[in-house]
């Protein structure tokens, strides 16, 4: 008798223990799964497009500093051009007067050549 008690007891807990999941129930696991997949891939997604953008206003206002620092080095250039540009001219139109020198006409005698 006890021999069939503990064999009764053995087949149930086997039955209790041993039963298949059901089909549904685990494609909702499944797709419950995918659906945190997707919201921690569009976290890192959100994390990665903020870090960008940072780093795209800091290009940009460095390269906007650059460029506000290269023209006004392009107008200090062009102001001391400038300045160089009519101290020559003045040295050119300034007549020499101290020196004297006389053209001579070219001889056709080879003597004198």
């Amino acid at each position: 008798m006890r021999i069939l008690v503990l064999c009764i007891l053995f087949s149930s807990c086997q039955l209790i223990t041993g039963q298949k999941i059901d089909e549904q129930h685990a494609k909702d696991e499944e797709f419950d799964a995918l659906l945190n997949k997707v919201n921690k891939t569009s976290e890192l997604s959100a994390a990665a497009q903020n870090s960008a953008s940072k780093k795209a206003a800091k290009i940009v206002t460095n390269t906007v500093n650059k460029i506000t620092a290269l023209k006004a080095e392009v107008n200090t250039l062009k102001n001391e051009l400038n300045e160089t540009k009519s101290k020559l001219d003045s040295a050119v139109n300034t007549v020499d007067t101290g020196s004297k020198f006389v053209l001579r006409t070219i001889s056709t005698d080879q003597k004198n050549r």
